[in-house]
């Protein structure tokens, strides 16, 4: 008798948004270690050609890596399409595209928060219309997106992208509940600050010594990395997760206490 595995993503087709790095990227990687196959979507051809290469020393499966802006919208429909015709209907979407910016009141208008929506919220939900569609859901499908602590403890500066972040919490309860009958489960991980990142690289090197120290004593369990999200991202992707819809799981070292 074939023992059953939980968190087996073996067969499964992952389709992943900002996975030319960061959080996007070691996601993409635990998934194809665990039996995936990786749909992965962003925007820098040459760290998603690195990514390509690090799958096929994972793996032999058929991983589609491709350059695209997911805020353009007109052709989502066509890419999910050719996706579904090269390696079969979608299991799992995470949405790990975002954009962060630190733009104080005084010097934000229209177009930085339709930029940050754009991208970190109102994508999301358009991949997550069309991934529920039957002609390319598969069955018992989970949608998980990557929100932030900053949507929890407001942050001076940072009105736009917790706002978009905010949303993307609130808006994954609200698909729940649509897609449920679908049997598809919407979940968010809400992680804290991460070290290894683009972001988190650019916070170390513009917080002056005091204010990063700051930071770091906010978070009892210490700063996290990338590796500290993937896990939860696997969790909810898998069948270990199969009753948790809804949900905003806060991954922050501790910070939001």
């Amino acid at each position: 008798m074939t023992s059953f595995d939980p968190f087996s993503l073996k067969n499964k087709v992952i389709l992943i948004s900002g996975a030319s790095s960061g959080i996007g990227k070691g996601i993409a990687i635990a998934c194809a270690k665990l039996g995936a196959t990786i749909v992965g979507i962003g925007r820098n051809q040459n760290k998603l050609d690195s990514l390509s290469q690090e799958l096929e020393t994972i793996s032999d499966k058929n991983h589609f890596i491709v350059s695209y802006d997911v805020t353009d919208y007109a052709g989502l429909s066509a890419l999910i399409s050719e996706v579904v015709t090269k390696c079969g209907k979608i299991n799992g979407f995470v949405h790990s595209a975002g954009i962060a910016n630190n733009c104080p009141l005084k010097i934000s208008d229209n177009t930085v928060y339709e930029r940050t929506f754009d991208i970190n919220t109102i994508s999301a939900f358009e991949i997550s219309r069309l991934l529920s569609l039957k002609k390319n859901c598969g069955e018992n499908a989970s949608f998980v997106f990557v929100a932030s602590v900053s949507a929890l403890k407001g942050e001076p500066g940072l009105i736009a992208y917790s706002a978009s972040k905010g949303a993307l919490i609130s808006g994954c309860r609200s698909l729940a509940a649509e897609l449920a009958g679908k049997k598809i489960r919407v979940n968010c991980v809400v992680p804290g600050q991460i070290t290894d990142t683009e972001m988190g690289k650019y916070q170390a090197e513009t917080l002056d010594a005091e204010s990063y120290q700051k930071l770091a004593n906010s978070h009892p369990l210490g700063f996290g990395k990338v590796e500290n999200i993937v896990g939860p991202v696997i969790f909810l992707l898998s069948e270990a997760a199969s009753w948790v819809t809804g949900s905003a799981l806060v991954v922050d070292g501790g910070y939001t206490l």
